[in-house]
């Protein structure tokens, strides 16, 4: 008998507040998309003098994500999964890194005060 996989919801790791003022229009579907994505083997990363991250994790969604080849029975699955019940749950792998160095010189210093 196969076991049911609990997944987290990203919307617990991506906050809307944490997105610029400038797409608050697109909030209602961010919520919604994000409310529909989970993820599993959440990594994070920060060098010792804290001038770099790294994020890695995979987005699973528990709908299958295919589309059906008309005329025929075959259907073009978009990344399966490779746990648990794998026909029914898309999974993509994401990493993010990044590096600023002047947070290495300058201890203290506040992107949000920061002008482009």
């Amino acid at each position: 008998m196969p076991t049911e996989t609990f997944f987290p919801k990203l919307s617990s790791v991506v906050r809307i507040e944490s997105f610029p003022e400038q797409l608050s229009f697109i909030q209602d579907g961010l919520n919604n998309l994000l409310d529909k994505l989970y993820y599993r083997d959440f990594q994070f990363v920060q060098s010792q003098n804290g001038d770099s991250n790294f994020y890695s994790l995979v987005l699973v969604s528990h709908k299958k994500l295919s589309i059906d080849i008309p005329g025929t029975c075959l259907a073009l699955i978009f990344n399966p999964g490779h746990s648990g019940n794998t026909s029914e749950i898309s999974e993509f792998p994401i990493e993010l890194s990044y590096q600023i160095p002047i947070l290495s010189y300058v201890k203290g210093f506040k992107l949000d005060n920061f002008s482009f």
